[in-house]
């Protein structure tokens, strides 16, 4: 019996030993799939806020024990817990024990969800494309207004400018053309030359823009063959309304205001947004004016950058009706850009203007549905419709009356319309084995103009696409894929493609193999433009441009605490054969488009993205070969390279509430090759050049209003030279208009939320 009370006690004794030592209670911290998170921060303070917090870090198993200040604590505490790129947790403990946290990854934290290519809205670092995110902050710490802005800090984009249809971007070394540029999903139309205007995309109402280098042809079709840029307008909100303006001014003459607003109820949501830009043209050293000022009908009245003014308008409704999901949108853009002739002799008292006028419209649906755990729909479709108009006008400079130009070459109106309709049936639970996508895609484009033959002529493209993700292993996914086409005019080729990742704790190996297609254009087929100087046509009879792309990304992430160091690396390749360019045909003015021979590209690339506390850095580089094969009778050096390097740091002051920021490109020389009249081969060489933009914001008012001051082109880049070196003459050149010059920037925004 002695023996029964003696074992009583010192069990009873133990219990309130394994209760009241707080030095046992240990604190575990792990990822969603268990794994310890090494250096996690955990903060103990009280709920009465009196005495300071104190925090410790967690050790290599993920663990950690409370603070000696807290060890006798009688009253409930706050413990928080915290880790980069994971949502954080707060708890409230009232009594000590061994409690175990799991904390989810934060995609806001990891740049947000991507959609482009993918089945369902996924992180970045667990897509199966590797996608760049540049995010709507920094999209206003740089300043940016249109997508020309927001691309030009990008390794393997490089931009390219003309003062009269705007500015355009190649991929991987491949011209515009092959670049798809989608808004929501949308393919925009309009491209002139075979681009389209960058400036013209405004970024108002953009969440985030997603890039997606190399052939996405399997999911986009036509023009996917080198890269994909998606931009994502703004759909969700916490804030039952919201109400947002901005102002932009820049010292060049940029004069930009906007507005949104948004109302959300239940199952409702509807967002209005709209603005003008306006521009006054610019010639590089002309006097300074804040303001907008009359100009002396001289020689001054014409700019080298031309002046313009842009309208926009964007609304969308958003519905919930259980698992599906309503959204119906609708924008609107108007551009004018005039183009200011010189005085006429004798007398000076009149001279041409020209004006180009841009209109595109579009509108569409766009549906998703979560019918269960492993059956999901989207359907997309809209109209879109494009005009861009040149006149000419002769205008008195004396009484300002103006006379449209009898000729009729100076009168030109291009029209393009366009329908689509896209749907896909995703099958399978995320966690399965095998998750499959099948789906339509039906694109039809109309064009009209007195340079088209025949005056107007349609193009009908559908086509039916599949792929099916194979998650092999625990760390592998094999994801294969194929679009098969018919088109109204040409013929249209299967295109495969595979994806191949390899995922183990934070090392990511990406590989991937795709064909991609251009079709040849409307113009490029049915374009017809003679007059004195000119004889350019179409040709019928052109093919689809195909190639073959191969892919390999490697990333590597180190999560210590609240540091994130990311390293990357990649190599590409591009091999176009059936290449469309214009040629000469006969005699020195006569001119059409033909296929030729082929065109490659390869590139190597590294990349480093660092995040310690306020601190942001990202350094990339770029290695850029491109072939220079013009025919197989001249021999040319197979491979001429440039080379790219960019830098992005920013730091932000959490209790001054600001940030700064600095963005850097280099852009290296960029060689080719062409033949001359006489068949001599010459040289080209474009001059290399940096660009870098500083900026600083400061929050007022709870972060409901936001001023930012930078200044953009620091180093003051304005032409590049275009030299042309030939083996027998000597030396020429001219120069290709980059930007405007150095410029100083202000922005005003201010938003604000109710619940």
């Amino acid at each position: 019996m002695q023996y029964f009370k003696l074992r009583t006690v010192l069990i009873f004794t133990a219990a309130l030993l394994c209760t009241d030592l707080w030095c046992q209670s240990e604190f575990i911290v792990s990822d969603q799939e268990g794994k310890a998170l090494i250096g996690a921060h955990i903060t103990f303070s009280r709920l009465d806020q009196k005495g300071k917090s104190l925090t410790v870090l967690t050790n290599a198993e993920g663990k950690a024990t409370i603070p000696a200040a807290y060890k006798d604590q009688s009253e409930p505490f706050l413990l928080s817990i915290s880790y980069l790129g994971f949502k954080p947790i707060i708890d409230t403990l009232s009594s000590p024990s061994t409690r175990s946290y799991s904390l989810q990854e934060d995609d806001i934290a990891l740049d947000g969800l991507v959609v482009t290519g993918e089945y369902t809205p996924q992180n970045p670092e667990k897509s199966d494309h590797k996608i760049k995110v540049i995010s709507s902050s920094e999209i206003e710490s740089m300043g940016a207004v249109n997508l020309n802005d927001a691309l030009q800090f990008q390794t393997n984009l490089r931009l390219s400018q003309d003062n009269i249809l705007g500015s355009s971007v190649n991929v991987q070394g491949i011209s515009g053309e092959n670049v798809k540029i989608l808004l929501d999903g949308v393919p925009m139309i309009g491209r002139q030359d075979g681009n389209l205007d960058l400036n013209q995309i405004n970024l108002n109402n953009i969440e985030r823009i997603e890039i997606v280098e190399g052939p996405l042809s399997v999911n986009y079709g036509t023009n996917a063959l080198a890269g994909t840029i998606n931009l994502i307008t703004k759909k969700d909100q916490k804030e039952s309304i919201t109400v947002g303006a901005k102002t932009y001014y820049e010292s060049v003459g940029q004069y930009n205001a906007d507005a949104q607003t948004s109302f959300k109820t239940g199952r409702h949501r509807i967002s209005i947004a709209g603005g003008r830009n306006f521009f006054r043209g610019f010639t590089p050293g002309q006097d300074y004016s804040f303001l907008p000022e009359s100009r002396p009908a001289d020689t001054s009245r014409t700019d080298q950058w031309r002046p313009k003014e842009q309208y926009f308008f964007d609304v969308q409704y958003q519905i919930a009706l259980g698992d599906w999901n309503v959204r119906l949108f609708s924008n609107f853009f108007n551009e004018e850009i005039i183009s200011r002739g010189l005085p006429r002799a004798p007398y000076y008292e009149s001279a041409f203007d020209q004006y180009f006028n841009t209109i595109r419209l579009s509108q569409g649906a766009e549906v998703g549905a979560n019918i269960s755990e492993g059956l999901k729909i989207k359907f997309l479709a809209s109209h879109s419709d494009f005009s861009r108009i040149k006149s000419t006008m002769l205008k008195n400079l004396t009484n300002l009356e103006e006379i449209s130009s009898a000729n009729p070459q100076d009168h030109d109106t291009s029209h393009f319309e366009s329908w689509m309709s896209r749907s896909s049936i995703i099958l399978g639970k995320p966690q399965s084995r095998m998750v499959g996508e099948v789906g339509y895609d039906v694109f039809s484009e109309l064009a009209t103009g007195k340079r088209i033959e025949g005056g107007g002529v349609t193009m009908l493209d559908y086509a039916l696409f599949g792929s099916l993700k194979i998650n092999l292993s625990e760390h592998w996914i094999l994801k294969p894929g194929i679009r098969i086409s018919e088109n109204s005019i040409y013929r249209a080729p299967p295109v495969p493609g595979l994806n191949v990742k390899y995922q183990s704790g934070r090392f990511t190996l990406r590989s991937s193999y795709a064909q991609g297609f251009r079709s040849p254009s409307l113009k490029e087929l049915y374009f017809e433009f003679v007059d004195v100087n000119h004889n350019i046509t179409g040709n019928p009879d052109l093919k689809a441009e195909t190639s073959h792309n191969v892919q390999l990304d490697a990333t590597y992430s180190i999560y210590k605490g609240q540091t994130l160091t990311r390293i990357e690396g990649g190599y590409f390749i591009n091999d176009i054969t059936d290449l469309i360019t214009l040629a000469q045909q006969g005699s020195a003015t006569t001119f059409s488009y033909i296929n030729v021979g082929s065109f490659q590209t390869q590139g190597f690339k590294a990349g480093l993205h660092h995040r310690r506390n306020h601190w942001r850095t990202t350094l990339n580089f770029l290695y850029t070969g491109r072939s220079n094969s013009i025919s197989d009778s001249v021999q040319l050096p197979g491979m001429t390279y440039s080379p790219e390097l960019s830098a992005d740091v920013r730091y932000e002051f959490k209790k001054l509430e600001g940030n700064i920021g600095l963005f850097y490109k280099y852009t290296g020389s960029l060689p080719s090759f062409s033949i001359d009249e006489s068949g001599e081969v010459n040289q080209l060489k474009v001059q290399d050049y940096q660009m870098a933009n500083v900026t600083a914001s400061k929050y007022l008012w709870k972060r409901k209003i936001t001023l930012t001051i930078g200044v953009k082109n620091l180093f003051d880049v304005q032409n590049l030279q275009n030299a042309a070196n030939s083996a027998v003459h000597g030396g020429s050149g001219n120069n290709l208009p980059i930007s405007w010059g150095r410029s100083y920037f202000f922005t005003f925004k201010l938003f604000m939320g109710w619940t």
